[in-house]
């Protein structure tokens, strides 16, 4: 999260209410300057809090990989929301797949999370159809990957900012297989 105090409290409640329980949830601030940090530290009992100066998108994403323990991670951006059954849909692909990561469908809101257009539809995920921008949701919000395919890849690279997230896809179709949720869970 970077300043993003009017919807990190949001994205924090979608993580706790997942219909299986989320075994850590770890919230990066990189370097907000707003009450980002103020607002995740009324969680301290069920969310794990790491500041740093700022950095940006793939190197907080890096740096909560690193922090994290499980053999599965997921990432949500602070102005972004899940539905209640994001991570057991997700898990449920992933098993019935075979596969090392999973991106789901998005829905498109506005500030209030009203619903402004949804991105979806029948695609594969290979190479081919993520460099043909043909993933829904891309990455960011919807993607859940084993720890060890992360590893492998070597996490987001540095470098890059928007497109940190579909680098990432690519790298992990070069190395493993990616299952597609078709059901928008991602708001």
């Amino acid at each position: 999260v970077h300043n993003g105090a009017p919807f990190i409290s949001s994205a924090i409640e979608s993580v706790l209410a997942q219909s299986i329980q989320v075994t850590e949830c770890i919230v990066v601030n990189d370097g907000s300057k707003d009450e980002t940090e103020n607002l995740v530290l009324q969680y301290r009992d069920r969310v794990r809090l790491y500041s740093q100066n700022q950095q940006g998108v793939a190197t907080a994403r890096n740096r909560g990989i690193a922090l994290s323990r499980g053999s599965h991670i997921a990432f949500l951006d602070a102005d972004d929301v899940w539905l209640a059954g994001i991570i057991e849909a997700q898990l449920d692909t992933l098993q019935s797949y075979g596969a090392d990561a999973v991106v789901c469908g998005i829905t498109v809101t506005n500030q209030n999370l009203d619903r402004t257009d949804e991105v979806g539809g029948p695609i594969g995920g290979d190479l081919r159809s993520l460099l043909r921008f043909e993933c829904s949701g891309g990455g960011g919000s919807t993607l859940l990957a084993t720890r060890e395919v992360l590893r492998v890849v070597g996490g987001y690279h540095p470098e890059l900012s928007t497109s940190a997230d579909w680098d990432l896809l690519a790298q992990i179709a070069l190395v493993g297989q990616i299952a597609v949720g078709e059901e928008p869970l991602v708001l």
